[in-house]
C-alpha cells in the first residue's frame, strides 16, 4: 500500500492543530432553519428502509390468511426468502452505481433518480396478481432504496456544520425508525384483509411522489458544486445552512476546497484501495456496516412473526409493535447524545446491550421448539411459553440495544472519507450493508434449521463480539470535527486517547 501523497489523494494536507480548528468558523457555525427543513426531506429517502420492515413482516403472515391474491396457495419458506431478499438484492445492486452517478450528476438529481425507481417498484407491487411479480416488484424497488441509503447521508453529510453532522444525519435514523414503526401500525389493521398489501405500498408510494417532489427545490451539495466550478453557488448553499459564519470564512472555505484535484473514476478506484488513509477509512465503514447486518437484526424484523409463530406464539402485535417501536423510542436520547458523548460511545454501549440480549435469546431459544417451514400448524404446538416470553423480551430489548448505536452510527459512514472518494467509498459501504441484508435475509430459516436457533443467535454473538473489539480498538471519535481535517487524521495514525479528548466530547456544542 502505497504512503499518502497529494499527489494521489488528491486531497490538501492540512494543519490540523487544535488551535486552528478553534478559530475555524465553520467548526463553530450552527445549523439554519432552512438546513433542517433540506435535511428533513433528504432523510425521506431512508424511510422505505424502515417501512419495507413492517410491509413485508405483515405481507408473509397476510399471505397465510388470504394467498388468493397471489398464486392461491400459502407462502413457504421459500417463497418467503425470494419476497424478502428481493429487495436488499435491488439495494446491492442500486448502491454499487451510485457513486459514479453522484459524481456525475450530483446528490440531488441522483436522489430523485432512485425515488422514481422507488415508485416504479412500488407501482408493479400494487399491481401484482403474482408472487414472481411481487418479486420482480421488490428488486426494482430496491434499486431505488439503495440508491437513496447512499444519497440521504451523504448529502446530508456535505451540507451540515461539524459540531451538528451527527445529528443532522441522525434524521435519516429517525425518518426510518418512525416509518418502521408506522408501517408495522398499519400492517397490523391490514392483516386480514384482502389484498391488504396493496393499500401498504399504496401509502408508502404517496410519501415517496411528495419527497421527490420536494427534492426539487432543495440545494444541490456545496462540495459538489465546488468540484464542478460553480463556486458562487456553493458560497450561496453555505450561506443558507451555516448560520455564525462570515463571508470571508465562507469564500476561505470554497478555496480549500477548490484544492481537490479532479480525477477520473478509475483514480477514485485506485486511490481509495492504494492510499493508507483512504482504506484505512473504507476498511471502518465497511467493517460498521457488515456488523450492522450479521448480527441479524434485519432478518429478525422482517421474519419474527414467522419465526417466534414456529415456536407457537399466537401474539404477534405484541412482537411487531413493541420491536418495531423501538427504533424511534431509543433514537430520540440517541439523537442528543451523538455529537456531545460521541459515536463510540453509542456504539461500545449498543453492542454491549446486543450481545446480552443475544446470549439471552440463546439459552431461551435452547429451552423452546421451534417447526421451521411449518408454519400452517402453530396453532397447535405445545411450547414451553416461559422461554418463549423470555425470548420475546430479549428480541425487543437487543431491538433498542440495536438501534441506540449499531443501528446509527454506521449511516456517518460520509464523515470518514475524503471528497475525492467520498461518494464511491460510501457506495462501497452500502454495497456490504445490503449483501449482508440479502445474505441473511436469504439464509435465515436455514440457518435457523440446519444450526438450531441457539447456533443461530451463537453466530450473532460472535460477529458482535468481533465488532466490539475491533470498533473499540481502531474506530476514531469524529465527533465535532470538519470533514476536511479527518483524512489527515487518519494518514498520520489514530491516538485514541488524544482523539477524543481533541473532539471536546461532553461540551456543548457552539
Amino acid at each position: 500500500m502505497q504512503p499518502d501523497n497529494p499527489e494521489i489523494t488528491t486531497e490538501p494536507q492540512l494543519d490540523v492543530s487544535p488551535k486552528q480548528t478553534r478559530q475555524d468558523g465553520f467548526l463553530n457555525s450552527r445549523p439554519t432553519k432552512m438546513l433542517f427543513l433540506y435535511v428533513v426531506i433528504v432523510a425521506f429517502s431512508h424511510f422505505m428502509m424502515g417501512y419495507d420492515f413492517g410491509y413485508v413482516s405483515q405481507l408473509l403472515v397476510w399471505g397465510d390468511f388470504d394467498s388468493s391474491e397471489l398464486g392461491e396457495r400459502m407462502f413457504s419458506t421459500g417463497d418467503m426468502t425470494l419476497i424478502t431478499a428481493a429487495m436488499p438484492l435491488g439495494a446491492f445492486c442500486g448502491s454499487l452505481i451510485t457513486w459514479i452517478l453522484a459524481d456525475s450528476f450530483g446528490r440531488k438529481y441522483v436522489s430523485i433518480g432512485g425515488n422514481l425507481l422507488m415508485i416504479a417498484g412500488g407501482g408493479i407491487q400494487c399491481g401484482a396478481h403474482t408472487m414472481w411479480t411481487l418479486v420482480g416488484g421488490r428488486f426494482v424497488l430496491g434499486w431505488g432504496v439503495g440508491i437513496g441509503s447512499v444519497m440521504a447521508p451523504l448529502l446530508i453529510t456535505e451540507l451540515s456544520p461539524p459540531k451538528y453532522r451527527g445529528q443532522m444525519v441522525m434524521f435519516v435514523n429517525l425518518v426510518r425508525n418512525f416509518f418502521e414503526m408506522l408501517s408495522f401500525a398499519i400492517g397490523l389493521s391490514f392483516e386480514e384483509s384482502v389484498g391488504g398489501f396493496r393499500v401498504h405500498i399504496g401509502v408508502a408510494l404517496a410519501f415517496i411522489i411528495v419527497q421527490t417532489v420536494a427534492l426539487l427545490f432543495i440545494p444541490e451539495s456545496p462540495r459538489y458544486l465546488v468540484q464542478k466550478g460553480r463556486t458562487e453557488r456553493a458560497q450561496k448553499v453555505f450561506s443558507l445552512t451555516h448560520e455564525g459564519v462570515t463571508a470571508e470564512e465562507i469564500e476561505a472555505k470554497v478555496v480549500e476546497l477548490m484544492n481537490v484535484r479532479k480525477t477520473s473514476p478509475f483514480d477514485k478506484i485506485r486511490g481509495i484501495h492504494s492510499v493508507s488513509s483512504n482504506f484505512k477509512a473504507l476498511c471502518l465503514i465497511c467493517l460498521l456496516q457488515a456488523v450492522n447486518q450479521f448480527t441479524g437484526m434485519d432478518a429478525i424484523l422482517y421474519y419474527n412473526d414467522e419465526y417466534f409463530g414456529s415456536g407457537g406464539w399466537t401474539q404477534w402485535s405484541v412482537i411487531t409493535c413493541l420491536t418495531g417501536s423501538m427504533g424511534i423510542i431509543v433514537a430520540i436520547p440517541a439523537y442528543f447524545l451523538i455529537d456531545r458523548m460521541g459515536r463510540r460511545f453509542l456504539l461500545i454501549i449498543s453492542l454491549i446491550g446486543c450481545i446480552l440480549m443475544l446470549i439471552i435469546n440463546a439459552a431461551a431459544a435452547s429451552q423452546t421448539t421451534f417447526h421451521i417451514g411449518n408454519s400452517g400448524t402453530r396453532y397447535s404446538y405445545e411450547t414451553n411459553y416461559k422461554a418463549l416470553r423470555a425470548m420475546v423480551t430479549g428480541t425487543i430489548l437487543y431491538s433498542a440495544f440495536y438501534h441506540f448505536g449499531l443501528g446509527i452510527v454506521p449511516w456517518m459512514q460520509s464523515e470518514t472519507l475524503p471528497m475525492s472518494v467520498r461518494a464511491l467509498g460510501s457506495s462501497i459501504a452500502c454495497a456490504v450493508h445490503w449483501i449482508g441484508s440479502f445474505t441473511m435475509t436469504a439464509a435465515f430459516f436455514k440457518m435457523a434449521k440446519n444450526m438450531t436457533p441457539p447456533g443461530m443467535y451463537g453466530f450473532f454473538i460472535a460477529v458482535a463480539f468481533i465488532g466490539l473489539v475491533l470498533l473499540f480498538l481502531f474506530y476514531p471519535e469524529l465527533a465535532n470535527r470538519d470533514l476536511e481535517t479527518i483524512p489527515p487524521m487518519l494518514a498520520n495514525g489514530i491516538n485514541m486517547k488524544q482523539n477524543i479528548k481533541l473532539s471536546n466530547l461532553t461540551r456543548k456544542p457552539a
